[in-house]
């Protein structure tokens, strides 16, 4: 697909033109990965075909590698479609996946008496898509409906970003390694840590206060793909290990 900005960039000037030319130059830029995703393009075959010079294409593919949007094989100097464009995607059906699984998550509330959470990925973050609250007396709502953490903060969330492929986890890592400070017991070695009992035992326990515990696994469709995480939080009182262990068992069969 031959997408040349030329004409169009020549007619745009000014400051608030410049933005809806950068805006039109970077998605001709993916639209061209995109065309040639499987076999991947190069950067000249890109500048080509959108009609700016290599420098240029490059800065702009640069940031959409940055961003995750595109991917960039250092071997072969090849561009494709990066992971971030999926999860762009993944965030606009969270309502679809909202209701598909509320009468799970008010099935695990009533059987623990808990708070239950959906969590799904949003780029460098995971978002509450869903809450349910238990019927103990005291409940631990730390995360509100649509509020954001850092990926990896809170069981759920660590349980996604522990299902995820190594470099993509780097990756999000590196990104959040300032955001992470300013939770205690979220160190390189901590994280490290946890994601290896996730990927151990398939579920993950993990504290973001002195008192309060959450126990996390992922949630998968029929095919593999990652979909997001459910948790169960409560009070670090009446969560010992073994109350921890039938909570994600009965996590696991209620999603399955």
């Amino acid at each position: 697909m031959l997408v040349n900005l030329s004409a169009k960039t020549t007619r745009e000037s000014g400051g608030k033109q410049a933005g809806v030319q950068s805006i039109r130059r970077a998605l001709a830029v993916i639209q061209v990965v995109a065309d040639h995703n499987r076999s991947g393009v190069g950067l000249s075959k890109i500048a080509g075909e959108v009609g700016l010079t290599p420098s240029t294409t490059h800065r702009i593919a640069a940031v959409l590698v940055d961003e995750g949007i595109l991917s960039h094989n250092g071997a072969t100097k090849l561009y494709h479609l990066g992971i971030g464009l999926y999860l762009l995607g993944s965030s606009a059906r969270q309502y679809q996946v909202r209701d598909i699984y509320r009468d799970t998550l008010e099935k695990i509330a009533e059987q623990t008496g808990d708070t239950v959470f959906l969590i799904m990925q949003s780029g460098y973050d995971a978002l509450c898509v869903d809450r349910v609250v238990g019927n103990t007396p005291i409940q631990i709502l730390s995360l509100n409906i649509g509020e954001r953490r850092p990926l990896g903060v809170g069981a759920g969330s660590l349980a996604i970003l522990a299902s995820l492929p190594g470099d993509q986890r780097e990756r999000i890592m590196r990104h959040n390694r300032r955001r992470y400070a300013a939770y205690p017991g979220y160190s390189p070695d901590d994280l490290a840590r946890m994601i290896k009992m996730y990927r151990e035992q398939g579920f993950v326990v993990n504290t973001v206060t002195p008192y309060t515990i959450g126990v996390g696994t992922c949630v998968h469709d029929e095919e593999g793909t990652l979909i997001g995480a459910v948790s169960v939080s409560g009070i670090v009182s009446q969560m010992d290990r073994k109350r921890q262990k039938q909570i994600a068992a009965l996590i696991k069969s209620a999603i399955q």
